[in-house]
């Protein structure tokens, strides 16, 4: 199968082993590009199952000890109201619970082997600016230098957004180009070559990633660079 669909556990057919049969061969398929270092989208798909799972659960508990109780009995030795619940999980009910607390254990497990592979990336990994740094960098250019390959380029945009809950920054990315790396051709003169080319920018922030070791670009290394750029900025 290639993907989990988010509704997953409540869609179609509530039964428990079948609904496992579903998630573990999501997750073998997962576990695969983990260990091929194809950590994305797969990383995230896993945190938002994971989100989803526990609001199933919590909303399913606040069903519960929310619904309207019935008085049971009264004790007046001890002049308290001793309350029943009203509602009792059914079959359907606890076929959800079972498979929520299946797949939440699951999910972790192997969220963990993602998260260990995304750390050992980025120890392999370092960024910094190139060149005088302007005084807003959210916005500009992102180098990124893989082993034996091309230097490739990106522009980049942060935005701000904000809800009721948090503020929080989102980068976009878009592919620039791809230059060869040279004793003449340094990070330095390739900043310079963006500058003449694309002249809307006088002097954009630019940041080089380099990592030494070889892993996919699309489906670990960029990821994980946007978000150590995002950091960067934030610290700045």
């Amino acid at each position: 199968m290639e993907n989990l669909d988010k509704n997953w556990i409540t869609e179609g057919r509530i039964d428990f082993e079948y609904k496992k049969y579903l998630l573990l061969a999501y997750l073998q398929k997962v576990h695969h590009y983990f260990l091929n270092h194809r950590l994305y989208p797969y990383l995230s798909d896993l945190i938002v199952h994971h989100k989803n799972l526990i609001e199933i659960k919590n909303h399913k508990d606040n069903i519960k000890n929310n619904f309207p109780q019935r008085f049971s009995h009264i004790d007046f030795e001890k002049i308290s109201l001793i309350y029943e619940k009203i509602i009792e999980d059914d079959n359907t009910m606890q076929e959800i619970d079972q498979i929520a607390q299946f797949a939440i254990e699951q999910i972790q497990q192997e969220w963990k082997v993602g998260k260990e592979i995304y750390d050992t990336i980025e120890h392999h990994m370092s960024i910094s600016p190139v060149g005088i740094s302007p005084i807003r960098n959210d916005y500009g250019y992102l180098l990124i230098a893989l082993p034996k390959e091309d230097t490739y380029i990106y522009s980049y945009q942060v935005s701000i957004y904000e809800n009721a809950h948090e503020s929080y920054r989102a980068i976009k990315t878009e592919f620039v180009d791809a230059y060869q790396r040279t004793i003449s051709n340094t990070f330095e003169a390739m900043k310079t070559q963006l500058i003449r080319k694309y002249k809307t920018i006088a002097n954009p922030a630019t940041f080089l990633v380099q990592v030494n070791k070889d892993y996919p670009l699309n489906e670990a290394v960029l990821p994980i660079a946007k978000r150590r750029l995002i950091q960067m900025i934030e610290a700045a």
